[in-house]
């Protein structure tokens, strides 16, 4: 899996899809943003999740922020 441009394995629980099975369910179930799962599972078709599709559910959150030092004082 990649996650800001670096490859990964997935760092949370890995949950197998069962029918009825929702990404809004599964964050509210593991207590989880859905933007953190999206962010998570790129490659998932959100409007057909199947029974036994594996969702990487994030127990570590990462923001590809661009981060710049400040400028010292004078």
């Amino acid at each position: 899996m990649e996650i800001c441009g670096m490859e990964h394995e997935c760092k949370g629980t890995v949950h197998k899809v069962v029918a009825g099975d929702t990404l809004y369910k599964l964050s509210k179930l593991y207590g989880v943003r859905l933007i953190d799962i999206l962010k998570e599972n790129p490659y998932v078709n959100v409007y057909n999740l199947q029974p036994g599709d594996e969702i990487c559910i994030p127990t570590e959150v990462y923001d590809c922020l661009l981060y710049t030092s400040p400028s010292p004082r004078d």
